[in-house]
């Protein structure tokens, strides 16, 4: 799922929960994680397809509040 498709679902007041999660294939980085009320979920990218990683954390709590995210869950 891509940056505009989240902020476009979340501004409809649809229900969205984001995970923040070890990247499996390199244990150093995040990734993030946006599952649907029905218990999809999806890797958030950005506009052109690219996965969104980082490893700072940090960076991706402000990202996600200036979606309209209220909280997210970190798994270890």
């Amino acid at each position: 799922m891509n940056i505009t498709e989240v902020k476009e679902r979340i501004m409809l007041g649809e229900e969205l929960i984001a995970e923040v999660m070890r990247n499996p294939a390199e244990l150093t980085e995040w990734l993030i994680w946006i599952r649907e009320s029905s218990g999809k979920s999806f890797m958030l990218s950005s506009d052109d397809d690219i996965l969104i990683r980082s490893t700072d954390t940090t960076q991706f709590f402000h990202m996600l509040k200036s979606f309209g995210f209220r909280q997210a869950t970190v798994i270890f």
